[in-house]
């Protein structure tokens, strides 16, 4: 059985984290991962825990094995994004864990953000204009609504490209000048 913290039974929930756990992490290809979710109710809520004001578009996030996202019955009250964005959210949250499975610490935003997208199925069809190594080394630490776009059209070319197991490779690698290196080797457009 999969622990669930949330502030109301909700069977649809179990069922999509258990579906989730499974499917991220058959993509990862790591055994499953017991994951708390804590459904909030309110901005301030959210705040308070995550410890500063967020911006309205900010919808979930994770704390170790732990995800907290905005309940789908508060999802349009309390974002800007529709109710039905919350599965594909719950998904983007749940990928986050098993990422930090491969690396835990000193991974860049915008790969961790941009797996997460494209296991989630959301920004397929968004244009990120040009793309530098300068502009993905600015989302190493930074995050914005950019990231998102940036991170998925770069995830996508890579497992395109090259495969998951490329991917996997460049999320090990631990420093930024080789990972860097090595994406301007794979790709000679990111100059």
């Amino acid at each position: 059985m999969i622990p669930i913290m949330k502030d109301i039974g909700d069977q649809t929930v179990d069922r999509l984290v258990a579906n989730y756990i499974s499917e991220v992490g058959d993509f990862y290809e790591l055994p499953k991962i017991n994951i708390n979710i804590h459904l909030i109710k309110s901005r301030k809520e959210f705040d308070e825990i995550e410890g500063h004001k967020t911006a309205d578009w900010v919808v979930g996030f994770t704390r170790n094995d732990t995800i907290y996202i905005f309940d789908r019955d508060k999802f349009e009250e309390c974002t800007s994004h529709p109710k039905s964005a919350f599965e594909a959210v719950l998904k983007h949250e749940i990928s986050h864990i098993y990422f930090k499975r491969l690396k835990a610490s000193g991974h860049p935003n915008w790969l961790d953000e941009g797996v997460a997208c494209f296991i989630a199925g959301q920004n397929k069809d968004t244009n990120p204009g040009e793309i530098t190594i300068r502009t993905l080394k600015n989302y190493n630490k930074n995050v914005d609504k950019d990231i998102y776009s940036i991170g998925r059209f770069m995830v996508t070319k890579i497992i395109e490209k090259f495969g998951k197991k490329k991917l996997f490779e460049l999320i090990k690698i631990e420093s930024s000048n080789s990972l860097y290196g090595e994406l301007k080797n794979m790709f000679n457009w990111l100059a």
